[in-house]
């Protein structure tokens, strides 16, 4: 109670509040605005604790929810818990009868195992019985077979005995007795040597018979396949010792031409072929199993090796990973003047070089003259660019001489008529800031002679009285936007136009518009100009804080972010800062100013800044007054607009965020000729994408506008007005676009021509000058002592 009687609005924001707890002198001292709010106040602060206490119900609530849907899960864990314990209990009792059921299997597997090892076995020992029966009976019939020869033997000895004694006395008798070589030792056939002789021929069939088995394993077994060589296919079908040969040239042309890649890969090739030719000729010639035996006394005559040509040392070479890095020629004929140098082998350049050189020679021509057709000819084009184009300059030349022509024959037949006339000269240079020459005297009679409209005339009376009676001005931002497949004609441009003009009427102005842009058919487009604009002054909102009394204002400002976006020339600025719209003091145009001055930019930015400023206010004024706000400081109720309008400014938040810092900083971009075209596209494209979406507004539409119906229609306060005004090609105008040469493109050239000084005159000596300064003293006096010459002696003296 005693808080409540210090401050009384300590409970506000609570239902025990009420105005009737406040004391009256306090009442009394409060302005109805200052009570309304109060009185908000209190219904936000009250909205607020009702929301706080709901989201603590909802708090409450949600916990609660939370609490029941943690004891439902956890009693679905435990049965899930408990489904699965069984689940592993029967899966571990499958698992023990299938282990059961394997041991029993494996158990019968191994007594199978078991049978058939011991049957192996028998059938084993069985083979093995029989393998030695059969040795037995083999051992025995050799016996028997040897035991025949031994007999068939001596009888064969007993009747070549005689026979061999006489056949060797006679050879003796026939050698003679001093050759050594040729002498045999006796041959007596005993029986032991017999024995010798059945016992050797017994291990000579063993040893046929392991050559039998290997031959046929050999046969048996893959012969190696040869490697094949990778040759043209014109060598491969040559024979080897012809494919020997043709190597050995390819190499030693290799070796003259200093190729260390080819005869690396020769000599490969070469070696190949040398391991496949011995290997054909095994091949070619099998080994004879049974072939006679030699005498001791025939002579072997063994093949001697075929010689190998020795090839020659290889040269030291270098592995190279990648190719060398490409060198460019120093002269087209380099191969051949090194030639004619004798740097090489070569004595005279033959007709494959002499050929090459002839075509680098033409690709290097063909190449200069597309250059020339694609820059220019310097010496003969003063344009540059093709060919063409010069072609089409001399063209335009041509046509300008004939024009002329005719215009000097008819200039020449009106003289001769008595009708005044211009001169044959035509109007000389009309550019900006130049005068027509060589013309007839004209008259001002009030007509315009180039498109014979009658220009306008201002009474001084109505100024005088426009003057007087206006009080205030209504400023209403004009933007005239139109596109060429739309209306039949390009113009953008944005102005501002004061409402209560009484002397400058709008038809006028359009006229002086259409004179400014050069429109050669001003009927087609001047009404729909002049619809346009009168639609947008039509449909103007005038400031509503203007009109109410401004001590009865209150409550917070209302700041809105100002974005500019403009194209003059080819200078583009980018800016955003913030306006309250809810002060009819600030003027867009002493800011926009100001703005020009800091920046030093010319006055086109000046009018654009500040039309921009208005047409954005305009938006949010119209809004509001279409939502039914009634300018009194409240709050504003519409969600969309709120939430567009900046927060309140307190002490913690003077300061600007320096993030926010880079956004609220203008800056100013040069744009080039390309850049402004695509601006251009971008501009349209805009337009089209506005018009199809059905928020295009009756800013630049002409009769055919759809948004005309609904006079309530709330703007788009999202979409920000680029403005991009079409550009004047002038270099002197500051909105206009240099479209000529580049002043880069020009080379400057300085010449220097030092002459000597005249010599300086020699002042004349004389011994008693005839002037000289007695005493000076600047500023006050001059004392000088001067004689004259006596140049006859009969002439008189004065003194001055």
């Amino acid at each position: 109670m005693n808080n409540l009687q210090t401050n009384p609005f300590a409970n506000i924001g609570t239902s025990s509040f009420s105005l009737s707890q406040v004391p009256q002198h306090i009442l009394e001292n409060l302005t109805p605005v200052q009570l309304r709010m109060i009185q908000q106040k209190h219904q936000q602060l009250l909205m607020e604790r009702q929301a706080l206490m709901r989201q603590q119900q909802q708090q409450q609530q949600q916990q609660q929810q939370e609490q029941q849907e943690r004891e439902i899960q956890k009693n679905q864990e435990t049965q899930r818990r408990q489904q699965q314990l069984q689940q592993l209990r029967q899966q571990q009792q499958q698992q023990q009868q299938q282990q059961q059921q394997q041991q029993q299997q494996q158990q019968q597997q191994q007594q199978q195992q078991q049978q058939q090892q011991q049957q192996q076995q028998q059938r084993v020992q069985q083979h093995h019985i029989q393998q030695q029966q059969m040795q037995q009976q083999q051992l025995q019939q050799l016996h028997q077979m040897q035991q025949r020869q031994l007999q068939q033997q001596q009888q064969q000895q007993h009747h070549i005995q005689p026979h061999q004694q006489q056949e060797l006395q006679q050879q003796q008798q026939q050698l003679p007795q001093g050759s050594p070589q040729y002498a045999t030792k006796p041959t007596v056939g005993t029986a032991p040597a017999q024995q010798l002789n059945l016992a050797q021929r017994a291990q000579l069939l063993k040893a046929k018979q392991q050559q039998l088995n290997a031959s046929q394993a050999s046969r048996q077994a893959p012969a190696p396949t040869p490697q094949q060589l990778n040759l043209p296919p014109q060598i491969a079908q040559l024979p080897p010792q012809v494919q020997q040969r043709v190597l050995a040239n390819l190499k030693q042309q290799a070796l003259a031409k200093n190729n260390p890649a080819a005869v690396a890969a020769i000599t490969a090739a070469q070696q190949q072929l040398a391991s496949q030719i011995p290997n054909q000729q095994t091949a070619a010639s099998p080994v004879t199993q049974n072939s006679p035996a030699v005498s001791a006394n025939s002579r072997i005559t063994t093949p001697l090796p075929a010689q190998v040509p020795q090839l020659p040392p290889l040269p030291k070479f270098q592995t190279i990973y990648q190719d060398p890095p490409e060198e460019a020629l120093k002269s087209l004929t380099y191969w051949s003047d090194l030639v004619k140098a004798g740097k090489t082998n070569i004595k005279e350049p033959d007709s494959n070089l002499l050929l090459y050189e002839q075509v680098l020679r033409r690709d290097r021509e063909n190449s200069e003259q597309l250059i020339k057709e694609r820059n220019g000819y310097e010496p003969f084009s003063k344009y540059g660019f093709s060919h063409k184009e010069y072609l089409m300059r001399l063209l335009q030349d041509l046509n300008y001489i004939k024009e002329l022509k005719a215009a000097r024959m008819k200039s020449i037949t009106n003289t001769t008529q008595g009708i005044v006339s211009k001169s044959i000269w035509g109007d000389g240079y009309s550019g900006y800031g130049n005068g027509f020459s060589n013309t007839a005297t004209n008259v001002s009679t009030g007509v315009n002679w180039s498109d014979k409209r009658r220009q306008t005339i201002f009474d001084m009376k109505d100024v005088y009285q426009q003057a007087m009676t206006e009080t205030q001005e209504e400023l209403v931002p004009i933007r005239l936007e139109f596109d060429a497949e739309r209306d039949n004609f390009s113009l953008r441009d944005v102005f501002i136009w004061n409402r209560k003009e009484g002397v400058v009427k709008v038809e006028d102005l359009v006229a002086e518009l259409l004179q400014d842009y050069k429109f050669t058919h001003n009927d087609q487009f001047f009404e729909t100009l002049v619809q346009s604009i009168k639609e947008q002054i039509n449909d103007f909102q005038a400031d509503p804080f203007v009109d109410n009394d401004r001590d009865l204002l209150g409550g917070d400002d209302l700041r809105i972010r100002i974005q500019l976006d403009i194209v003059v020339g080819q200078n583009q600025l980018i800016d955003g800062f913030e306006w309250d719209i809810s002060n009819p003091d600030n003027s867009p145009e002493e800011f926009a100013e100001a703005l020009s001055q800091d920046l030093e930019l010319p006055g086109e930015f000046t009018t654009a800044i500040a039309h921009s400023i208005r047409e954005q206010v305009h938006a949010y004024h119209k809004s509001l007054a279409v939502t039914g706000y009634q300018f009194d400081g409240s709050v504003v109720e519409d969600e969309d607009i709120r939430s567009r309008l900046l927060p309140l400014i307190t002490l913690d938040d003077v300061f600007r965020n320096s993030i926010d810092s880079k956004v609220y900083t203008p800056s100013l971009l040069k744009v080039s000729h390309a850049e402004l075209e695509r601006l251009d596209r971008d501009k349209d494209r805009d337009t089209r994408r506005k018009r199809r979406q059905g928020r295009f507004s009756r800013r630049g539409a002409g009769p055919s506008s759809t948004v005309a119906q609904n006079e309530n229609a709330l703007p788009d306060l999202s979409d920000i007005p680029k403005t991009f005004r079409i550009p004047v090609p002038s270099t002197t105008l500051p909105g206009g676009v240099d479209l000529g040469p580049s002043t880069n493109s020009y080379d400057v050239e300085t010449k220097i021509d030092y002459e000597s000084l005249p010599p300086t005159p020699v002042a004349a000596s004389h011994q008693n000058p005839f002037c000289r300064v007695v005493d000076n003293n600047p500023g006050q006096y001059l004392l000088v002592s001067i004689k004259v010459p006596l140049l006859h002696k009969d002439s008189s003296m004065r003194a001055y």
